[in-house]
């Protein structure tokens, strides 16, 4: 996880709030809370000091840091320990369909992330069982914490983490007893993978690497499998569980 944290200048947006607000609300796909952007004008202005806005995935703060310096703001991503992220922290969120632009949903078709994703995809998938981990007895974090450490291993891989809903009920799976496990990333090349189990490993967990030999129909089988089950909903905007028709 990676927190965004931007500096005052005497950049004019800094002296109208209602101008900063419309700038830092509107990134591409992604949009922020306006009391947080309001929180953020008055702290900075009233400290001098740099102030953080949220904390994030890399590729969303990634977003907003050129965002931020096409409009001449000075801002700058920190990576942080999955620890420090609190419950509820998420102060941002990706745009449904319905709110992008016309440009905005051809750019938001694909990241950079997902481009390279799809370059580098290949049939290795990660499976994470469950161990003796804290984020599994964790009742008010442990899902935010779970979340935070899969989208490091994604970052080391350079691949694009998957949506929220979908580690979410991965998470529940390698909770329940009676499954004890779940595909976390999927679709990748062999080294990109052994990247991920080796930062997952580090962080504690039991991870593993299988070679998926199912095929593309096979795979939206499993998609539709688990929304039966009350997973979350096929996505292509993930990684995990694709399903384009």
């Amino acid at each position: 996880m990676w927190k965004l944290v931007i500096y005052p200048t005497d950049h004019y947006l800094w002296r109208d709030e209602a101008n900063f607000v419309a700038v830092l609300g509107d990134a591409g796909e992604w949009t922020l809370d306006v009391d947080t952007i309001k929180a953020t004008f008055k702290q900075a202005n009233e400290t001098g000091q740099p102030a953080e806005v949220f904390t994030a995935p890399r590729y969303v703060v990634k977003d907003y840091i050129k965002e931020l310096r096409a409009y001449g703001l000075q801002s700058q991503g920190i990576e942080v320990d999955p620890s420090e992220v609190s419950e509820g922290d998420e102060k941002w969120r990706r745009k449904s369909w319905k709110e992008l632009s016309p440009d905005q949903k051809d750019l938001a078709g694909k990241t950079d992330a997902e481009i390279e994703a799809e370059k580098d995809k290949g049939k290795a998938r990660i499976v994470v069982l469950k161990n003796d981990h804290a984020v599994y007895g964790d009742q008010k974090r442990g899902k935010d914490k779970f979340r935070a450490y899969i989208e490091m291993a994604c970052d080391k891989a350079k691949r694009f983490a998957p949506e929220e809903d979908v580690l979410n009920w991965c998470y529940k799976k390698i909770k329940d007893d009676n499954v004890a496990k779940a595909v976390v990333i999927q679709n990748m090349k062999v080294p990109a993978a052994e990247l991920a189990i080796e930062s997952l490993t580090n962080a504690g967990f039991l991870a593993e690497i299988e070679i998926a030999e199912k095929t593309e129909e096979e795979e939206k089988a499993e998609a539709r499998r688990m929304k039966a089950e009350g997973g979350p909903e096929p996505t292509v905007q993930g990684q995990i569980y694709e399903d384009k028709e």
